[in-house]
């Protein structure tokens, strides 16, 4: 067997041999039990319809509807509208026309009441600027957004700046009366300008929840599911869509750290204490306390949400109260994470049948430079068979059938890795990525002989191939 050195080392030289087009063949993931998730929802009384899209690595592994929502009408957004909001917001730190710490007396003058000028934007985009959840001037769609804010900030706030967080919308209306001052232009026009039109966006604006010139950043937009997914794309794309920069990586980063800075709870719609970044919630967080999901939900049922671990961006839709359906979103975002790959992993062509069932192949962890433990495991194949782990700079858009399985990595070049199942069939081959450079780009399969138990000698199984770029 090849030691782990000479494992990196020609990983390394197949880095070399990325110029090979990337692998067309069909996704292997099984939505089986996503389908079924659907099929009972829409079967409730109060639901109509529901769709639902999951890109990965700028591929969609999943787009499908359900009853009579087929996913391109446009339809209000509610609170998701706050990640776009957030968009904007970053949009504008870019181009050097606002700072997160830039406060309210800033923007609107010394004579703000109480305590109220010590309040950042950074605060208002993540509900600890000492304003509670309401206030009519938002709900008025009579006002424009210049005299909605104005009677706002001649409320005075309930809580200190940076003390409580409220969950609501009212802090970030004020955001967006700064926005018009900072860039002079009117906030839907600088929406398309800015963020819309450089991705050829347009069904989105401020019109959701009617005609309306007090435009309500943070719940009164309106999109269909296609333009939201671009939006949630160019976040994994670090900022980029196709070749064009929409955000910068270093404001994209900004957006998913928690900006709560430990503020005491007040008010928020989840059970937990899960805490917000610049108009996103950090659905979970891993030990060192970076994020692992980032969301957005809606209260009419649209819920896009980004998951890191996969590089995997999800848009479920439905038009009803968010109540009626929120545990199901978590179920189903549960129910992908069981199924995608980690970042950097996609499986892609199909395995064959053994006498254990349907042969697959999985990654262990996300293929990122210095992932020590990072393997690749193979399961439902014979027990106490032998195969190897085909390693390839090739991936092919079609699959070879070949003595009974079906080859979807190219032989030449090759590297062969032997293996063994053990009784359970399954198999786990380690591949530490602690040397192998960033870019990396192979295609891996295993293939495994057939006992006598399971079928004739000779014949192989195959798993589906995996996709491999190291990030």
């Amino acid at each position: 067997m090849h030691t782990i050195s000479r494992i990196q080392a020609a990983l390394v030289a197949l880095a070399a041999a990325t110029s090979a087009g990337l692998a067309q063949a069909p996704i292997c993931y099984d939505f089986a039990a996503v389908d079924q998730e659907l099929t009972r929802l829409v079967r409730r009384p109060a639901l109509t319809g529901a769709s639902m899209a999951l890109v990965k690595d700028g591929r969609t592994l999943y787009r499908k509807s359900f009853g009579t929502y087929s996913g391109h009408e446009v339809v209000p957004l509610a609170s998701a509208s706050k990640w776009i909001a957030g968009m904007l917001v970053m949009s504008q730190v870019d181009d050097g026309k606002i700072t997160l710490d830039d406060t309210l007396a800033k923007w609107f003058g010394p004579s703000l009441p109480g305590n109220m000028g010590r309040a950042t934007i950074r605060q208002c985009m993540s509900h600890t600027a000492g304003f509670d959840g309401k206030h009519d001037a938002v709900d008025d769609r009579t006002l424009t957004l210049k005299v909605a804010v104005e009677r706002i900030l001649a409320t005075p706030i309930p809580y200190d700046p940076g003390t409580t967080f409220y969950y609501g919308g009212v802090s970030m209306h004020v955001v967006g009366r700064i926005l018009e001052l900072a860039s002079g232009r009117d906030l839907e026009v600088l929406l398309t300008e800015r963020l819309l039109k450089p991705m050829g966006i347009t069904s989105i604006d401020f019109q959701g929840l009617g005609p309306t010139k007090n435009y309500r950043i943070a719940g009164g937009m309106r999109t269909n599911l296609t333009d939201y997914t671009k939006l949630l794309v160019m976040l994994t794309h670090d900022g980029m869509y196709g070749t064009t920069r929409v955000l910068s990586e270093a404001a994209i980063r900004e957006m998913f750290v928690d900006q709560t800075n430990g503020a005491t709870i007040v008010h928020t719609p989840h059970p937990d204490s899960r805490r917000y970044g610049i108009g996103i919630w950090r659905d979970r967080i891993d030990t060192r306390g970076d994020i692992l999901q980032a969301s957005s939900q809606g209260a009419f049922g649209f819920s896009p949400w980004i998951d890191f671990e996969r590089d995997l961006v999800g848009v479920f839709v439905v038009v009803n109260l968010v109540n009626l359906v929120y545990d199901d979103v978590d179920a189903i975002q549960r129910e992908t994470r069981d199924i995608v790959d980690y970042a950097g992993v996609l499986c892609v062509g199909r395995g064959s049948t053994s006498c254990l069932g349907t042969v697959s192949s999985t990654a262990n962890n996300a293929a990122t430079r210095g992932a020590s433990l990072f393997a690749l495991q193979s399961t439902g194949a014979p027990p106490s068979t032998a195969g190897v782990l085909v390693l390839s700079a090739t991936g092919l858009d079609q699959g070879v059938p070949f003595l009974g399985g079906e080859l979807w990595v190219g032989l030449i070049p090759a590297i062969l890795i032997t293996a063994v199942t053990d009784g359970t069939g399954s198999s786990t081959i380690p591949l530490p990525l602690t040397t192998t450079p960033i870019g990396t780009h192979v295609f891996a399969q295993f293939v495994w002989l057939e006992t006598h138990t399971c079928g004739a000698l000779g014949q192989l199984d195959t798993s589906p191939a995996l996709e491999i770029r190291v990030r």
